[in-house]
């Protein structure tokens, strides 16, 4: 059965405030947060629920919010730099996103990539293996820094 899907950009403004304005008066969210997940996602071990839970309910909504007071800061002064707390965001965004691939797939996307560690192993290929090992890890650990990219 396929998930309903609601497309935030869908709403109209006022909603999108309303539903802000309701996560934030949420008394218990990192519980309920855990709920939600553990519901989504049932085959999810405990510790990839409270590393989604990290990047989106407990550190991300902040960061978010610190962009968006950010921005509207910049509008009314723009001679002050306020910014540069993208990067906060990013992080918590990037790491959803790397995390979303494993707690979305569950245990038999893990399997696979174990098998391939497995042949690494047995094809004596350190480097292939120990890069698979590292892949799956920094997933499990939700801790990944985005990708700096060069600017000309």
């Amino acid at each position: 059965m396929r998930k309903k899907q609601i497309m935030p950009n869908e709403l109209t403004s006022q909603e999108r405030l309303d539903l802000v304005e309701a996560l934030f008066q949420r008394s218990d969210l990192f519980e309920q947060a855990k709920e939600a997940f553990r519901k989504a996602y049932p085959d999810a071990s405990e510790s990839m629920i409270g590393t989604a839970t990290f990047h989106v309910y407990v550190d991300g909504i902040g960061a978010a919010l610190d962009w968006l007071v950010s921005a509207e800061l910049f509008l009314r002064n723009p001679d002050i730099q306020v910014m540069d707390d993208g990067w906060h965001l990013l992080y918590h965004l990037y790491n959803w996103h790397q995390f979303s691939f494993l707690i979305a797939r569950g245990p038999r996307e893990v399997l696979d990539i174990i098998e391939e560690i497995k042949e690494a192993i047995a094809d004596k290929d350190e480097q292939a293996a120990l890069a698979a090992t590292r892949y799956l890890k920094e997933r499990f650990e939700g801790g990944l820094c985005p990708p700096q990219f060069k600017v000309d």
